[in-house]
């Protein structure tokens, strides 16, 4: 919105400049046409400013005069708003709380696995199975070791490790993301070194979280209230605007021959086209009704 000190910066500006034509009009100092010339094209091109800018002053604040009237005309639908925005609000709160009570019982189960591993490693080494350094432990062996990163248990085949929360949950965290908000998350998506390549990986066995398609690009729109006044300095610069945001080609995603995930170029569609044409008809609407003023 233009401020009213925007408007008497220009208003100071002018009077400078007039003072500047004014002196040199009166001294008629020679060769100092060049510097008279530059004021008066200042001042000429201040004064139109002022008066587009006074223009749409004068708009804004007639509209802001008229905000509790519209505010009345409009409650059904601001209440309405609200009312969606409090529920939003809610279901974050009820999520949060159910995330909360998840993870605490995922850190407790981690804890609780990683002592027990410490203890049965404790007990097995007691019990003659462990191996000396260097010794090494086949798959099919049961026994224990203790490695720089902590003890090793191995039962018939099977290997356990005790395991950090933190890491499991970053994990967690990106395997979400990238199903639920594809392209915010890196390529790598949920590689945990803490947690995956261990021979007792736990994550394999983790169902996929659902997926939703990739959503499309965000699309800043220029709308224009009714009764309010929107300037444009070109309009057909703002009509590639509309065939830019409309018209851009989209991308999908699909699986090669060789079982890759790829992405490829799709052209637009018929309703983006049309789209595209029904705001520039609200362009051209706009100006034939006043609510869109183009300076050129």
């Amino acid at each position: 919105m233009i401020s009213e000190e925007q408007l008497q910066e220009l208003r100071d500006q002018i009077a400078k400049d007039e003072g500047v034509v004014a002196t040199l009009r009166m001294k008629r100092f020679v060769g100092a046409g060049a510097e008279y010339a530059a004021a008066k094209g200042r001042i000429e091109l201040a004064t139109d400013a002022l008066a587009d800018l006074t223009a749409q002053y004068d708009a804004e604040q007639a509209a802001l005069a008229d905000r509790p009237n519209r505010e009345k005309a409009e409650a059904k639908f601001l209440d309405g708003a609200a009312r969606a925005l409090g529920k939003a609000d809610d279901r974050i709160t009820a999520a949060l709380d159910a995330a909360q009570a998840a993870l605490v019982e995922l850190v407790d189960a981690v804890q609780a696995r990683s002592t027990l591993v410490q203890e049965t490693h404790s007990q097995m080494a007691a019990r003659g199975f462990q191996l000396r350094d260097g010794d090494g432990m086949p798959a099919h062996q049961t026994g224990t070791e203790q490695r720089l990163d902590g003890p090793v248990v191995s039962l018939r085949g099977r290997r356990w490790t005790p395991l950090q929360p933190l890491p499991l949950l970053d994990w967690l965290k990106h395997r979400v993301m990238a199903a639920r908000m594809p392209g915010t998350e890196p390529g790598w998506c949920g590689t945990c070194r803490n947690v995956e390549g261990r021979d007792d990986s736990i994550t394999d066995r983790v169902k996929d979280a659902p997926a939703v398609p990739r959503p499309e690009p965000v699309r800043v729109r220029t709308g224009v209230l009714p009764g309010a006044i929107a300037y444009i300095s070109d309009v057909a610069h703002y009509e590639r605007k509309i065939e830019e945001e409309e018209l851009q080609r989209m991308s999908e995603l699909f699986t090669d021959e060789n079982g890759q995930v790829r992405s490829r170029s799709v052209p637009p569609t018929d309703e983006q086209r049309a789209a595209a044409a029904h705001r520039k008809k609200l362009l051209h609407d706009g100006i034939k009704a006043g609510t869109i003023v183009a300076r050129h």
